[in-house]
């Protein structure tokens, strides 16, 4: 999955694993950090072909005419 040219599913996989390996963060700062990561997904799920550069023909949730 990628959102503006960042692989959202690596980046969210490698901050996981940092937030686990380092024990000195803060747990406020682990809760900031998910939450960054939650609000970059949730703003992937609102796109469609009509709202951003998804080109229609691939945009799977788009809503078709029947001819």
């Amino acid at each position: 999955m990628n959102l503006n040219r960042i692989n959202i599913t690596e980046i969210t996989e490698q901050t996981e694993a940092q937030l686990q390996e380092d024990k000195t963060l803060t747990p406020a700062l682990k809760v900031s950090i998910e939450l960054i990561l939650v609000v970059m997904l949730a703003s992937k799920l609102g796109l469609n072909s009509k709202n951003s550069s998804i080109l229609p023909s691939k945009d799977i949730n788009r809503k078709t005419s029947k001819r």
